[in-house]
């Protein structure tokens, strides 16, 4: 290692990655890379190895450049952001340590590098643990985009996340679900979890990508993807942990875990054994059941998916929507013909529906879909639950040709009296039989012979009639639920509002009388100085009692918005009583904040100009001390001394670079550095040092001149001469 490496390592507010190439210092460094450079180098090369070239690579917070050197070293080629001068200064070094990689680094703001790039830039680009400081300044809902922004700008994407649990400044600024920062992504899975220094908190790792699916095995492109199963969806099924990705050939279905106390939640449960049985079926289908090729699957710690052959073609639901001509019989032969092969193996499917039924262009049939719905069990997944009165429905709604998702239950009818010939008789028939005997073999058979059934309800008798009389109360009062449940929507959202409302007055009064509170401090202090007379004094008085009535003025034109508010929801909701008496309660509330935030100025004004005030000063700060001794000992008083010490000598040297570096120079010769290192990071565990615009273009020239071959002769002479006895 050079004595310039050397300094410039030396030089670093923190070691935070292995230096490349200098196992001297794997000690010293904050974090072990090399788990996480082997995930990374196993994406790389898969990528690599689909694209057959080697990869242009973006290194977002590259740090002490490990990664980037690392990956410039398979053959890539490697551009480094950081935006700390110091770490590039190192960078830079190891650069030219290794003059055959293909890498550069540069100062930079993440930010602006993400604005710059153009689609295509980049083939792959990390960032690891840095966005939550991005989060944390610019916050959530901005980095969303600019990582969206990312992901279309290149093929993959792979970012480890810090967590907001960690105990850390930050940490209050972060999604509760760190996924959520990622989630405008199309395609992203989490491919590990690492430990960090800060704390004892393990940070996953994505990859992400809005072009490529890329599992362990299999990487395609999609053409399309949703987080919904079918179009037919409505709102967020299964809680947002599915994703669905087509591509020419393919369909991936992508199910992630989410946990509670380490156990699997309920929606994980259902997960974990839909997929299981549907690569179980898929695998072993009963005989003259087809299906689609099994291309991959896998079930992991965080999620689990599977890929198969995709089937060209529309589902029966899409049909319908678009108005489009459907064979009934074809569509109910070729059914009930799987239904039959199901029943003969003893395997029933629990979620008949228009949406998994798709109409298969390339062999002119209909084919029953998801797979993983498929199982031993004889019942359905919802009302009425019973396998074959879920199929009455099933025929109903078909027929109809209505299949509303946003309902409590399924709105078709179980009778089949209303049903068109002949499919009335053919029902009818079945209804004949005794329910212990129903199979859909005897359905698929009475299908076969509908055509000459007799129509034994051309007239209804009592019973018929009060069975459909039931069916259409249950609908009627269906509707009148949904109504309901819209309405209590509505009231919930109104009820947000006000609460918020009442939340950004009680912050306005806090805030003005913390103004209003050191107004008066200033008030005082200016006072004792002699700096302002009874004049002055009258002045500030003044314009505090016109803050107050300001305030009071806000406060009315806020309550005024709130009764606004109060009267119309009384207008559609009778039971709104509840919700005016908190808002009258918080409305009081406040108004006896406003009187205690006066009479509190006043005291504290009296207070302020008593001459006791000021005579009692030294006996409140040796009371104080007294106090602080008592409580945390004597030893953890002398600690907190020495740190206050260490603290100012600290400053002292951030001041006067010339005396740092004898400082670290001796502790370097004495052995001491280290020691000395490790508890001034203990001391200042959230130290972030900002980078000023002159050492970012400082370094900028610095780049500009280590390649003179953009600029005049004469510039290099006197480039040349300046840095010849460096």
């Amino acid at each position: 290692m050079n004595a310039n490496l050397e300094s410039l390592i030396s030089d670093l507010p923190e070691i935070y990655q292995t230096i490349f190439g200098h196992e001297k210092w794997n000690d010293a460094s904050s974090r072990d890379c090399s788990i996480r450079l082997a995930i990374i180098t196993e994406q790389y090369q898969k990528l690599e190895k689909s694209l057959q070239r080697p990869l242009r690579v973006l290194d977002l917070g590259c740090a002490q450049g490990f990664f980037s050197l690392s990956l410039a070293k398979l053959g890539a080629t490697v551009r480094g952001i950081d935006f700390l001068p110091a770490n590039i200064l190192v960078c830079q070094a190891l650069a030219d340590e290794n003059p055959d990689l293909d890498v550069t680094f540069e100062v930079g703001r993440i930010e602006e590098v993400i604005k710059s790039l153009t689609e295509n830039d980049y083939d792959m680009v990390i960032g690891l643990s840095v966005f939550h400081h991005i989060v944390h300044e610019h916050g959530l809902a901005q980095v969303k985009q600019w990582i969206k922004r990312l992901a279309d700008c290149t093929v993959i994407l792979i970012m480890e996340l810090a967590l907001r649990e960690e105990p850390l400044y930050w940490g209050a600024s972060l999604p509760e679900n760190p996924a959520e920062l990622i989630d405008l992504c199309a395609f992203y899975r989490q491919i590990g979890e690492f430990e960090t220094h800060l704390s004892h908190i393990n940070r996953p790792m994505y990859l992400i990508s809005n072009k490529i699916v890329i599992l362990d095995s299999f990487i395609s492109a999609f053409d399309s993807w949703r987080n919904t199963p079918h179009s037919a969806t409505d709102g967020h099924p299964h809680e947002g942990t599915r994703r669905y990705y087509f591509g020419e050939s393919f369909v991936c279905k992508f199910f992630t875990f989410q946990q509670i106390g380490n156990k699997d939640t309920y929606q994980s449960q259902r997960n974990r054994e839909e997929l299981t049985r549907e690569v179980q079926f898929l695998n072993d289908p009963p005989e003259g059941f087809n299906v689609p090729t099994l291309i991959e699957s896998k079930t992991s710690k965080y999620d689990s998916w599977l890929v198969m052959e995709r089937i060209h073609g529309e589902l029966v639901s899409s049909l319908l929507d678009k108005k489009q001509a459907i064979n009934i019989d074809n569509l109910l032969t070729d059914l009930l013909s799987q239904l039959v092969v199901l029943e003969k193996a003893g395997l029933y499917h629990d979620d008949i529906r228009l949406w998994n039924i798709i109409y298969d262009q390339d062999n002119k049939c209909f084919s029953l879909i998801d797979y993983g719905s498929i199982s031993s069990v004889k019942q359905d997944c919802g009302w009425p639950f019973n396998i074959f009165l879920s199929f009455f429905v099933f025929v109903n709604e078909l027929l109809s040709k209505v299949s509303d998702k946003k309902v409590i239950w399924r709105k078709g009818y179980i009778n089949p009296f209303l049903l068109p010939e002949p499919y009335n008789h053919w029902l009818s028939a079945l209804w004949q039989e005794s329910a212990d005997n129903w199979s859909f073999s005897l359905i698929k058979q009475l299908f076969e012979e509908k055509n000459n059934l007799p129509a034994n309800y051309t007239k209804f008798s009592g019973m018929e009639n009060w069975i459909v009389a039931q069916e259409k109360l249950s609908f009627f009062l269906q509707d009148e639920e949904i109504t309901n449940r819209k309405n209590i929507v509505h009231l919930n959202n109104v009820v947000a509002s006000l609460t918020t409302m009442l939340n950004n007055i009680q912050i306005t009064l806090n805030d003005q009388i913390k103004i209003n509170e050191s107004s008066l401090l200033k008030l005082q202090q200016d006072v004792e100085s002699g700096k302002v007379g009874n004049e002055g004094m009258a002045s500030e008085l003044k314009l505090l009692t016109d803050e107050v009535c300001k305030l009071d003025i806000g406060t009315n034109e806020i309550n005024s918005t709130v009764e606004n508010s109060r009267l119309e929801v009384d207008k559609s909701f009778a039971d709104i009583a509840q919700l005016n008496a908190k808002v009258d309660g918080l409305v009081e509330t406040i108004r006896h904040l406003e009187a205690e935030n006066i009479k509190t100025n006043a005291q504290n004004q009296a207070i302020l100009n008593s001459r006791s005030w000021m005579i009692t000063k030294p006996y409140r700060y040796f009371g104080l001390q007294i106090k602080l001794l008592r409580q945390y000992g004597f030893k953890q008083r002398i600690k907190h001394l020495v740190k206050r010490i260490i603290i100012i000598l600290t400053a002292f040297l951030q001041r006067h670079p010339s005396y740092k570096n004898k400082v670290v120079t001796v502790l370097h010769k004495t052995g001491l550095y280290r020691i000395a290192y490790k508890y001034y990071r203990r001391v200042f565990p959230h130290v972030v040092y900002q980078s000023t615009e002159q050492d970012i273009n400082d370094a900028k020239i610095d780049t500009q001149l280590r390649s003179l071959d953009a600029v005049p002769d004469e510039v290099k002479e006197i480039y040349k001469m300046i840095t010849k006895d460096k």
